[in-house]
């Protein structure tokens, strides 16, 4: 995973790219390698770009420890966009009601400007 700080219209956030196929545990990994990043720089926001993920072959429990996972990790992170296929929202809604459950406002978008208007807004 690729992972850089950014900004949008004065906000940072954290953009994180994944350009192959990926296990859960291999996105745990990624999230252990990210967090000084989160934690150094004091970011509260992150766009995840998953364009060339495919994230069916994720079970919900899967989903939902990711969510959780992803909470305990970046605890001061509540602003969530994430950027994937338009023919793709559909897989990703699971997540993003996962991360509901555990107060993470995710929003999914399939084009980059609108994720980072929504994201730092």
């Amino acid at each position: 995973m690729k992972a850089l700080s950014s900004s949008h219209e004065g906000r940072k956030y954290l953009l994180l790219s994944r350009s192959s196929e990926t296990s859960s545990e291999e996105m745990k990994a990624s999230r252990d390698n990210i967090l000084p990043l989160f934690h150094d720089a004091g970011i509260e926001r992150a766009l995840f770009d998953y364009r060339k993920l495919n994230f069916q072959h994720f079970s919900p429990v899967e989903i939902d420890t990711m969510a959780k996972e992803f909470k305990a990790d970046f605890p001061f992170c509540y602003r969530v966009a994430l950027l994937c296929q338009a023919d793709a929202l559909q897989s990703y809604q699971a997540l993003q009601s996962a991360c509901g459950r555990y107060d993470i406002e995710l929003q999914l978008h399939s084009e980059l400007e609108s994720a980072k208007t929504w994201l730092c807004a």
